[in-house]
């Protein structure tokens, strides 16, 4: 009885509940970023600095 409870819990696909505005949000964050001129995201340190 147990192993066919486990084999049915496995069977069936797990789908968590989907939230289209927390979507939205994160497509328009990804967007921004990608958007982003590369020279405003350019580093402060120097690779050198790393192994201090």
């Amino acid at each position: 009885m147990i192993r066919q409870g486990i084999e049915h819990y496995l069977s069936v696909p797990f789908q968590l509940p989907r939230d289209p505005k927390a979507w939205e949000e994160t497509k328009n964050l990804m967007l921004t970023i990608l958007k982003k001129n590369t020279t405003e995201c350019k580093r402060n340190w120097k690779r050198e600095e790393i192994y201090e």
